[in-house]
């Protein structure tokens, strides 16, 4: 009798819903309909390029070396040791057999072709490399900027990445004015 009364309950059904189900087991998975989008926003995604820098620094960029600068000049002569030094407050390092040089306010290329003409006669060969190890700069953003203080960076700068370093301009300041009148 039990199992009577559960065919009769198993096999009532409301109108309509066999259509309902009949729909429901014809469409497709949610879940390869998940993977669909899901595959569609990735692909679409690897294809689209990254805008440009608005100026990036690159080969024509005119980084000049400043105080607290560390460079490497490496010897293509091997009776020299390479010289990792960083640029004192005068501006100077010290370099082997040449002694004292002024490094601050030049470019690194500039700086190594000075080496290259001091070390001419001196050594084998009198080929030097020069490269900018550290170059951070501290910069002062002050005013009118949600948190002022001293930010170092790794330079080049601009002034608008160091005034978003400092989080923005306050409600108090303008981005449009430079100058205060």
């Amino acid at each position: 009798m039990t199992q009577n009364r559960i065919q009769k309950w198993g096999n009532r059904r409301l109108q309509g819903t066999d259509i309902a189900h009949r729909k429901r087991t014809s469409s497709p998975s949610p879940c390869l309909f998940a993977f669909l989008v899901f595959a569609t926003l990735m692909c679409g995604g690897c294809q689209s390029p990254l805008p440009p820098l608005p100026n990036p620094p690159g080969p024509k960029t005119a980084v000049r070396l400043s105080p607290g600068d560390v460079i490497k000049a490496s010897y293509a002569d091997e009776t020299i040791p390479d010289q990792t030094q960083k640029i004192r407050r005068d501006g100077k390092v010290s370099l082997p057999l040449i002694g004292e040089v002024t490094a601050a306010g030049k470019r690194v290329i500039d700086f190594q072709h000075e080496l290259v003409r001091r070390y001419e006669g001196q050594l084998e060969s009198n080929e030097v490399l020069v490269t900018l190890e550290n170059g951070m700069a501290t910069v002062t953003v002050a005013g009118f900027a949600n948190k002022p203080a001293a930010y170092p960076f790794d330079r080049p700068t601009t002034v608008y990445q160091a005034v978003m370093q400092a989080g923005g301009v306050s409600d108090y300041g303008s981005a449009k004015r430079g100058t205060a009148q």
